[in-house]
């Protein structure tokens, strides 16, 4: 049994509140995803699913099988954690490739355009 649903909402609260995703430089919109840490753990096969004691945010919770380890006979799952304030932003300082391709066009057709004449 991993930990109790209120312990998980109160979780992703805290999360939203630590770190806000960033903001799309071209469109404005946010994006990202949470950089997580996969946590493997272990425990006896007699007792419930251990909690998550640590000071980073638990995304989620998962255990792999309720068989035993052919070896160890222990259960075994994964913990992931996120640490409330990276995110993975592969495009960055844009939210999609299409937006930064968008973003290039406009500035390109911006610079072939003939200047204004000043009085």
């Amino acid at each position: 049994m991993g930990p109790r649903k209120s312990d998980f909402t109160e979780q992703l609260k805290r999360a939203r509140q630590m770190s806000k995703r960033p903001k799309c430089v071209h469109c404005g919109q946010s994006y990202g995803q949470r950089d997580v840490t996969t946590i493997r753990i272990e425990w006896p096969a007699t007792q419930p699913m251990p909690p998550y004691k640590g000071n980073m945010v638990l995304s989620k919770s998962e255990a792999a099988t309720n068989i035993p380890h052919s070896v160890t006979g222990n259960l075994f799952g994964w913990h992931h954690v996120w640490d409330g304030e990276t995110f993975v932003k592969p495009y960055e300082p844009f939210c999609t490739l299409r937006c930064a391709l968008d973003y290039a066009r406009r500035a390109y057709a911006r610079s072939r355009q003939p200047a204004l004449r000043r009085a």
